[in-house]
């Protein structure tokens, strides 16, 4: 499947050439149009569900098709930051709750998505400083980046161990220390089996 999508992608980067931000900029236009609407049909739901993704996908393909090109994140940075602030100020109008991203989750609204991928942005830049100006604390940053997918399947064990724990911030710590040793922890004993093997 993974082939499949990056095949996919390959061909449509090539055949857009230098316009790989139109599918990018139709989707937004889309998605704000029916944030905007708040059209609840169940076709405009399986639409974002499945644009959206892809979506999210194709921008981080356009990001490593184009490493070299600042003008290229620039605008994608722009225009998805450009697209959360028009959905943060639409959702505070009509729902009065600015920061309100679990009821944008299912199916992913736009307001979600530029907000995830903003978040990204921010993170992938702070990773990229870390690991060129902090030596072997940088490579730490992106081992544990590495192991993303498992932090994030470990959380949900940390969530649950810290169920009763009231206070908000030692709860967020607490998940994060559990989530990361458990990922760091599966992973030296996968390589360990992969070493026996």
């Amino acid at each position: 499947v993974r082939a499949g999508v990056q095949k996919m992608f390959s061909i449509l980067s090539k055949k857009l050439n230098k316009c790989d931000w139109i599918p990018v900029g139709v989707y937004i236009i889309f998605s704000l149009c029916i944030f905007i609407l708040q059209i609840d049909h169940i076709i405009f739901k399986a639409a974002l569900y499945v644009s959206g993704y892809v979506v999210i996908a194709y921008t981080g393909y356009i990001l490593k098709a184009h490493e070299s090109s600042r003008m290229h994140k620039n605008l994608l940075i722009l225009g998805w930051g450009i697209t959360l602030v028009i959905t943060f100020f639409i959702n505070f109008k009509m729902l009065g709750e600015a920061f309100n991203l679990a009821e944008n989750k299912y199916p992913p609204s736009i307001y979600y998505i530029s907000y995830g991928l903003i978040t990204s942005f921010i993170l992938f830049e702070v990773m990229h400083l870390l690991k060129t100006q902090l030596g072997n604390l940088g490579k730490v940053f992106t081992r544990i980046s590495s192991l993303s997918f498992d932090v994030y399947f470990w959380h949900i064990f940390g969530l649950f161990l810290t169920s009763n724990i009231e206070d908000v911030l030692v709860k967020s710590v607490l998940v994060v220390l559990i989530a990361v040793t458990c990922a760091l922890i599966f992973d030296a004993a996968r390589i360990g089996i992969r070493k026996v093997t």
